[in-house]
């Protein structure tokens, strides 16, 4: 077991609490107690509290009382593992946050004011507080006559303690015995059932990652409320194994390397992503499952400080090296260059979640603090802004009600940008400098993940990338800066842009330019299709048609597109049933934005309704007898002047296209052959 170190954490506290003076004197205990007490701890602070006083106030709405307390939302239905206890853990730490925000001057006047005004004061926070205590307690199974129905012991039920175990610490003085000592009780049987198991292995297509990761909660949180019981031994080293066992590597079982006080080979008993760092789950290359794996280490390890500050011990200290294994490796290798200007991620394989979400904040925090980096820091404050415009977009009074998610999403929502505060406050480290010009906003590369099947190559003003497995899609999203073009533009979909199944894709050794990149896409030992990446666009050339690429219509984009072509302009309103048309000439702009460039004319088809997890997407593509489709971004006059170099012949032997790269860019030939693909540069 871990030494105490009293002196450490108590010395750390007290040097937050001294950069201000609380009038209650309560409130000087309970700063003490949780390591929180400066009045602005981080710039984005009362950007936090203001969402979570949004959700809050609607959060009222859904709350029902129960026998034994109450709950919000839909209960502890077994079969809704995602709301449920989930959904109320993450609503109740929502609460604690408030309530610790009012303590703490974290909350700008006027949300102050509207809690008050819902009846939602410190004391009728504190009460929900503690009824939901109350019921969580009594319906976990390991009460001895639990209420029904019962929660726990189940493949889920550690994650919800990432939200009930911060709750808990943060209201730690006013909550009483009782119910620290039923949550103490739910802890010790969780982090129990846990350790009962073995770390999960990936199987095909599934990944162990997310699972091992969540599964640290269960026992961070037992270790923060009784680090001295019997158990606590094993709980210590349950968490070691679960972490290291997330992103665990196939170079870790031979690895002669230390992690903290263990050898690296000793613990690590799994696989979890590939040689190549990527990771996949749900049967596809999934960056979702990165980003929540890293972002659940962290909770462990903040759950742990909070418990620190309550015990006098430095348990998070100790895990820090358990939390970070192999983070770094996957931020730098995948996540960091998959990291658009919009402070989102792109999926190259798409996505079975959301977009536009802000769900990435709490591993952004994370990495930003213990890795120092930047990049994440920036994309943290930039990703911010997209819950802020659901909100604006939705009904009033809600974070997401503009979409068609599930109840639960907006307390989800709430619970990772609880968790990105946390780590400011508790960690403080590298934030964002608005006049710093961030990596991902200038970014070059290509990258080829061998093991999932992936390769994209991205600039400044473009990413593309192909998925060349389980599923077979390119994707092509507009950059620009990320105060020059709306962050809702395209969106990976299933097949888009790419010639009908079967086809292999092979990157290529593009001999010549540096900023050139491409590939070829085969088929029965034949080239059927290539795409070559240049500075400031991309083209496609196929011998067997293109399929269209999904364009985000939707409330982020309302009042919804205009589209413009040499015929003139054409508006189609989001989320409003209208049909699709073809559009003549050869160049497409949309907003003024990003352009679309092939000989014979596009296909636009309006979505009409929400058509996605979260989001609509219109399609469009070029007419099936088209060889060559460029895309880039451009306004209307960009991509008009583009267009007027642009030429394509198709023939029984190939595609041959004649492109300029932008109006700023050079002119090429570009040629598919039976044998591939191949370019040269045009005398101007």
């Amino acid at each position: 077991m871990p030494v105490p170190g009293a002196c450490w954490i108590i010395k750390k506290s007290l040097s937050l609490v001294g950069r201000i003076m609380f009038k209650p004197a309560l409130v000087v205990v309970l700063a003490v107690s949780t390591g929180l007490g400066s009045a602005e701890p981080y710039p984005l602070t009362k950007d936090y509290c203001n969402l979570f006083v949004t959700y809050a106030l609607h959060a009222k709405s859904l709350w029902h009382d129960g026998a034994e307390g109450g709950y919000w939302g839909d209960g502890f239905d077994h079969k809704n593992q995602n709301g449920a206890v989930r959904g109320n853990c993450n609503t109740l730490l929502t609460y604690a946050m408030l309530v610790r925000g009012l303590d703490s001057g974290w909350l700008q006047p006027a949300d102050v004011k509207a809690l008050e005004r819902a009846g939602l004061d410190r004391h009728e926070m504190i009460k929900y507080i503690r009824q939901n205590l109350a019921y969580l307690v009594a319906h976990h199974k390991s009460a001895a006559a639990p209420a029904a129905p019962a929660w726990g012991y189940s493949w889920q039920s550690s994650l919800w303690m990432q939200s009930l175990g911060p709750a808990v610490l943060l209201s730690w003085n006013e909550i009483g015995n009782d119910l620290k000592d039923g949550v103490a009780r739910v802890a010790a049987a969780e982090a129990d059932w846990v350790a009962s198991r073995p770390p999960k292995d990936h199987a095909p297509g599934d990944t162990g990652a997310e699972e091992n990761a969540w599964n640290t909660a269960a026992p961070a949180v037992a270790l923060a409320l009784k680090p001295d019981a019997t158990s606590s031994t094993l709980w210590w080293k349950t968490l070691r194994s679960y972490s290291v066992n997330t992103f665990s590597h196939p170079a870790d079982k031979r690895s002669s390397q230390t992690v903290g006080q263990d050898k690296v080979s000793e613990l690590v008993s799994t696989t979890n992503v590939s040689a190549d760092w990527s990771l996949i789950n749900h049967g596809f290359f999934h960056p979702d499952y990165v980003q929540v794996s890293g972002q659940h280490l962290g909770e462990a390890w903040i759950i742990l400080t909070l418990g620190d500050a309550v015990n006098g011990t430095n348990l998070a200290e100790q895990y820090v090296p358990y939390s970070l294994h192999n983070v770094r490796e996957t931020w730098e290798n995948v996540m960091r260059p998959l990291l658009l200007p919009t402070g989102e991620f792109a999926y190259p394989a798409g996505n079975d979640w959301t977009y536009h979400c802000s769900t990435n904040q709490g591993y952004f925090a994370f990495i930003a603090t213990a890795l120092d980096s930047y990049d994440a820091a920036e994309a943290e404050a930039r990703a911010l802004e997209h819950v802020k415009a659901r909100r604006e977009a939705g009904p009033v009074g809600r974070l997401l009600g503009d979409s068609n998610l599930e109840w639960w999403w907006e307390p989800l929502v709430c619970k990772r940008m609880a968790t990105a505060l946390l780590h400011h406050i508790l960690r403080p480290g590298i934030i964002r400098r608005p006049d710093v010009d961030a990596t991902i906003d200038r970014l070059t590369t290509t990258v080829q993940l061998s093991d999932a099947n992936i390769w994209w190559h991205r600039t400044p003003h473009y990413f593309f990338s192909v998925s060349s497995k389980k599923p077979k899609l390119a994707y092509f999203a507009p950059l620009g800066g990320y105060g020059d073009t709306a962050p809702y533009t395209t969106l990976p979909g299933k097949g888009s842009l790419l010639p009908k199944d079967p086809w292999d894709f092979q990157p290529q050794d593009m001999k010549g330019e540096k900023q050139v990149a491409g590939g070829t896409f085969w088929r029965d030992g034949k080239a059927i299709g290539a795409v070559l990446c240049m500075q400031f666009s991309t083209v496609i050339l196929s011998r067997d048609g293109f399929r269209a690429l999904p364009v985000e219509n939707d409330s982020l984009t309302d009042p919804g597109r205009t589209v413009t072509t040499v015929a003139g302009s054409r508006f189609f309103p989001a989320l409003k049933k209208k049909k699709g048309m073809w559009l003549p000439g050869p160049w497409l702009c949309v907003d003024n934005a990003f352009g679309f460039i092939s000989p014979s004319g596009f296909r636009w088809d309006p979505a009409g309704g929400w058509n996605q997890k979260s989001v609509a997407v219109d399609k469009v593509g070029p007419r099936a007898d088209a060889g060559a489709w460029q895309m880039l971004t451009a306004d209307e006059e960009a991509t008009r002047a583009t267009a007027a170099v642009f030429a394509e012949d198709v023939t029984s032997t190939g595609v041959v296209a004649i492109i300029k790269d932008g109006p700023q860019g050079k002119r090429y030939r570009a040629r598919l052959t039976d044998n591939g693909v191949e370019y040269d540069v045009l005398a101007e």
